[in-house]
């Protein structure tokens, strides 16, 4: 059965690891890397079981849990089997969540490599203590960091190498001081 709507549905695929559980979060997550192979397995035959039902998405999402933590080679895996089963629009938007100090430049680039166009990264605060009271493995240097590493120096190729990048905020913190200082381009 293939399902028709009139609108063009994205496909979100939860990647349920993380380095670390952060102590707010509520999605289901586990802190360790030793399923991911059984994880892997079954998404695996899910995605096969679902070729054919859908005509095609415009947007893919790889949330969690933290995605960027397994490795590029089972990322690559991952995109492998969902481009060979399921068809995307032209022009599709294909999104990585990702936490601040797990990125590097070599990541960056294995992830643009993969297909992402977008990274939705997990800053949270630009704050230090409340990055710290919010359990966040990360400092506010690395958010600024890999920030300017995403939109000002991406690896030295393209300047528009991720030209869709989100930052994860909660309400209140003070991004806006930060763009105000021009630390971070609009």
């Amino acid at each position: 059965m293939v399902f028709k709507t009139m609108f063009i549905p994205g496909l979100y695929v939860h990647v349920p690891f993380c380095r670390s559980k952060c102590p707010y979060c509520a999605f289901y997550s586990i802190a360790s890397a030793s399923l991911i192979p059984r994880w892997l397995n079954a998404f695996k035959k899910e995605i096969s079981h679902y070729k054919g039902h859908f005509d095609e998405f415009d947007s893919l999402y790889l949330g969690g849990g933290t995605p960027t933590f397994l490795e590029v080679s089972d990322l690559a895996g991952m995109m492998e089997q969902i481009f060979t089963h399921f068809d995307f629009a032209r022009d599709t938007e294909i999104t990585i969540e990702a936490n601040p100090c797990d990125l590097t430049r070599e990541k960056t680039k294995s992830l643009r490599d993969l297909g992402f166009n977008r990274i939705s990264l997990g800053v949270q605060s630009f704050e230090d203590d409340e990055l710290s009271f919010l359990g966040r493995r990360h400092t506010a240097m690395q958010s600024k960091t890999a920030l300017m590493d995403l939109r000002n120096r991406p690896l030295n190729l393209n300047p528009n190498i991720f030209p869709a990048t989100s930052c994860l905020l909660k309400n209140g913190r003070p991004l806006q001081d930060f763009i105000k200082r021009e630390c971070l381009p609009p």
